[in-house]
């Protein structure tokens, strides 16, 4: 019997690891994706005029930012994550 309830709870525990894992190459995901798209944008904008260069860039570090000063220390302490401003026109 209790040879029963060992392999029960090894398979209970191996089943949470597993979503556990799965949960956090998600994350990892979603993190290297953002990222990306984020270097991207910022390269992109230093293809235009001055102007448009400055700001697209100036965003793009604001946001980025955002996300490790605010974002992901929230989100460690399970806190809710403030929504940023995202108003293009400034």
């Amino acid at each position: 019997m209790t040879t029963v309830v060992g392999m029960i709870y090894a398979l209970i525990l191996a089943l949470s690891l597993v979503a556990v894992w799965e949960n956090k190459d998600s994350a990892e995901g979603h993190v290297s994706t953002e990222s990306s798209s984020l270097h991207e944008v910022y390269l992109l904008g230093g293809t235009m005029l001055p102007a448009d260069k400055e700001r697209v860039q100036a965003a793009a570090t604001a946001y980025a930012h955002h996300v490790v000063d605010s974002e992901w220390p929230a989100m460690r302490n399970g806190k809710k994550v403030e929504v940023l401003n995202t108003d293009a026109e400034g």
